[in-house]
């Protein structure tokens, strides 16, 4: 047997959406050892939009799909040991892009553009080898970028009735 999954692509109408999302750890209720210890969240509204768009660029023949999300977020938590309030944060931006143009009948040639690229910053609760002793200074933070994109060309098409060739 075959599975074949076919991600978004377009069509011949055009279609889209925006979403937004927003968090706050505010707004979540403290747990027991927050409460015991007095541990007040920051009041930091993290923010993600995210949208698509698709349709055609000439009707039954070529199409496109873009899809793009902004992530602003911090994520409020404590130090292991200490109780002590922390804070991550993530900036990410993501975009997708995706032309399929039909070339013959039941064979299709797609091309997709994949960007997204992550700056990170968080406590790294490290234990030193020497002491066994973790480290709970702020200054410990580790900050990182991970860029990452991608490009793609994939071929599918019928060949004969009972053949089919599908080329990444």
């Amino acid at each position: 047997g075959i599975i074949n999954t076919i991600t978004k692509r377009g069509g011949n109408t055009f279609t889209g959406s925006l979403r937004a999302n927003f968090t706050n750890p505010a707004w979540r209720t403290e747990t027991p050892f927050e409460k015991e210890n007095e541990i007040t969240r920051e009041d930091k509204l993290s923010k993600v939009f995210e949208g698509t768009l698709g349709g055609p660029i000439l009707k039954d023949r070529l199409w496109f799909f873009l899809a793009g999300r902004s992530e602003a977020s911090e994520t409020a938590g404590t130090y292991p040991d200490l109780g002590a309030a922390v804070t991550s944060t993530q900036d990410n931006k993501r975009l997708i892009a995706k032309l399929t143009g039909t070339i013959f009948r039941n064979h299709t040639l797609t091309g997709t553009y994949t960007y997204n690229a992550t700056d990170q910053s968080q406590p790294t609760f490290s234990i030193t080898a020497s002491s066994g002793l973790r480290s709970i200074d702020p200054r410990t933070y580790y900050s990182r970028s991970l860029p990452n994109s991608l490009f793609a060309i994939n071929y599918n098409g019928v060949l004969t009735s009972n053949l089919f060739l599908e080329a990444p």
